[in-house]
């Protein structure tokens, strides 16, 4: 069994509830891994300790507090993953990877995320994780965990960056995936998706109706300077076929109760006719709610 961990999250003056939200890369995770027959625990220290505040800095964690965390995790846990988007969650992250090597010194975490795309060798010279996947995770973290399973290092899979004795590897950056309409939904089921609208942690405007993000497109074709962007998914915009994604928006409907879908894709607006198609599609289906 896989324990996947989403940690508190940050709430300061300049990084607040707003960019709190469903954890939409890990349930990605959670989905690919559980297709590919892997078994998955999730620990969501924001779903499952929302009202919890721990003094960070100059503002809060918000969710359980990191000892909880690492308590939380099952005994059974082959090992654990880890996500951490932002810069400003590194120093949380630090701690309580500490934590869990603590409790469980022959345990292995792996981390995975933008930030430690954009610095494996910072992330690794500065915790105690011991291997990091980059860039997209859908199919790294699959192969990865067959080969722990098997007792086999990961130097050959594209994509990690890992311990070797006293040396950091950084391998090969794996292919972007094209085939993004194969890639299973997020797996929603592992998470309180009702607890977080409640809580208003809808990561944009806030809507009556319960959230749900999405994501219709991966990639984005600019080269802003100032962002991470790049390095985490190479300049390529691929879209989703619009059908897949209203789909999936009416799953989320029947299933959870949905009416709201922020769209967290880095620019979901590049190609005018994809736009004009998702907006056909809806109004044929007679779907009614809102996305942002």
């Amino acid at each position: 069994m896989i324990c996947l961990v989403r940690p508190p999250a940050v709430e300061s003056f300049r990084f607040a509830t707003g960019s709190v939200t469903l954890p939409l890369g890990l349930a990605y995770i959670a989905a690919a891994l559980e297709t590919a027959g892997q078994a998955v625990q999730v620990v969501d220290a924001v779903g499952e300790g929302p009202r919890v505040r721990t003094r960070y800095y100059k503002g809060y964690l918000i969710g359980l507090r990191l000892e909880e965390v690492a308590r939380r995790i099952p005994a059974d846990a082959e090992w654990v993953g880890v996500s951490v988007i932002f810069t400003h969650e590194w120093p949380a992250a630090v701690r309580l990877v500490d934590l869990i090597k603590a409790a469980r010194p022959g345990l292995t975490v792996v981390l995975g995320g933008e930030h430690v795309t954009s610095l494996p060798e910072f992330c690794l010279a500065t915790s105690k994780a011991d291997i990091l996947v980059l860039g997209e995770g859908d199919e790294t973290v699959v192969e990865l965990a067959r080969a722990l399973a098997a007792g086999r290092p990961p130097e050959g899979i594209a994509g990690v960056a890992y311990r070797d004795g006293d040396r950091i590897r950084v391998n090969r950056r794996r292919a972007r995936r094209i085939d993004v309409d194969t890639i299973q939904p997020p797996a929603w089921h592992h998470f309180d998706v009702a607890g977080y609208h409640g809580n208003r942690f809808v990561g944009g405007m806030y809507s009556p109706e319960i959230t749900v993000p999405i994501l219709a497109t991966r990639g984005c074709p600019y080269q802003c300077t100032y962002c991470s962007a790049p390095n985490m998914w190479t300049p390529r915009w691929i879209p989703r076929d619009p059908k897949r994604v209203v789909d999936e928006i009416e799953t989320a409907i029947r299933r959870y109760g949905a009416r709201n879908f922020p769209f967290q894709d880095l620019t979901a607006i590049i190609q005018k006719d994809w736009i004009v198609r998702f907006c056909r599609e809806v109004l044929d289906r007679g779907l009614v709610f809102t996305w942002q």
